[in-house]
């Protein structure tokens, strides 16, 4: 199910079409037009979702192909890696966690970031990012028990209620105390 809507940055009302606006998941649309109101410029964002159960599907390019079997090779996760085309392989992996982000076009200077949050370094700017395990042990090596559904809809919620509450709190870009 698409659940994708365009916030129009002129007036930050959501829109029904692409043209001259940028798309989000519907879930993480209040938090990316408090943002972007305050003049943080998002490039990227994904409300987390939950699909437990299901099988991912990535591509890898053939020149990376074995680096990536070192690196990866042996993970939980791997359900197999075939080859896909002249230039790429597919590796399909069961999904095991969904993560809750928000990307930046600047290197922003938060003072503090919401709870179970962490920033890192994108190109010139930032990503704050809430993982959301599918599993109740979060070490890759024993993922046995699947949590349940309500459980993982619960955790995502919460990271998105925590962005959001913080996203409220923050000052605007141009106000005192906030660096680029």
């Amino acid at each position: 199910m698409d659940n994708t809507v365009y916030i129009n940055l002129d007036n930050f009302d959501i829109s029904d079409c692409l043209p001259g606006n940028i798309h989000c998941d519907g879930e993480i649309a209040d938090i990316i037009i408090e943002l972007n109101k305050k003049g943080y410029k998002t490039i990227a964002s994904c409300a987390g979702h939950n699909r437990s159960g299901s099988i991912g599907r990535y591509f890898i390019q053939a020149k990376d192909y074995d680096d990536w079997v070192e690196m990866f090779g042996d993970h939980p996760s791997l359900v197999r890696v075939e080859k896909y085309d002249d230039t790429h392989y597919v590796y399909l992996s069961k999904e095991t966690i969904t993560t809750t982000y928000v990307a930046f076009a600047d290197d922003y200077k938060f003072e503090n970031l919401p709870d179970g949050f962490k920033q890192s370094k994108i190109d010139n700017g930032i990503s704050l990012n809430c993982r959301i395990y599918y599993y109740e042990d979060e070490e890759e090596e024993t993922w046995q028990k699947m949590k349940t559904q309500k459980q993982i809809d619960n955790e995502i919620n919460d990271a998105r209620a925590r962005l959001l509450a913080w996203a409220k709190e923050l000052k605007p870009v141009n106000e005192k105390g906030m660096k680029l």
